[in-house]
């Protein structure tokens, strides 16, 4: 299985290819946003959060062909629309990446949905060693309480 860090450099050069098609935000969330700020715990997947021009503008399968062209092909990349259920307290579109290899584990992309995800996104910040802006602790606290305002809202 590869390094955590492999894995954050692979997601870091998809995302700096995503950058030149559209404006595009992603911050780690997740068990390794709480390892990088000093809580050990465990974990199996690599989190993120992301924010694409091009998703809210209602391409979806645009974002999905751009992820599937910049990621080596032996990943499988799959997009999981959110609840529409009020019920349900996950209501997120997600981007499920998984190397098909083995070799590293599952990426999991939580497109943002509400105003206070895509601040906290802007408000992430480099931590030594990680090559991707981390979602400051509030933030993470708050995607457990889920509070909804929903962008373009």
């Amino acid at each position: 299985m590869k390094s955590i860090e492999a894995t954050l450099d692979l997601v870091s050069k998809a995302v700096k290819s995503l950058k030149m098609q559209d404006h595009v935000l992603l911050t780690v969330i997740g068990g390794y946003a709480v390892i990088a700020h000093g809580i050990e715990r465990t974990t199996k997947d690599v989190d993120f959060c992301f924010y694409s021009d091009l998703y809210h503008k209602s391409d979806v399968q645009g974002l999905v062909e751009s992820l599937k062209g910049v990621f080596p092909s032996h990943f499988g990349i799959r997009f999981i629309e959110g609840s529409k259920s009020l019920d349900d307290p996950f209501q997120h579109d997600v981007v499920f990446i998984e190397d098909i290899n083995g070799d590293y584990p599952r990426i999991d992309i939580i497109v943002a949905k509400y105003h206070w995800e895509l601040e906290g996104i802007k408000e992430a910040k480099s931590v030594k060693g990680i090559p991707l802006p981390v979602l400051p602790k509030p933030y993470l606290i708050a995607m457990k309480l889920n509070p909804k305002t929903e962008i373009g809202a």
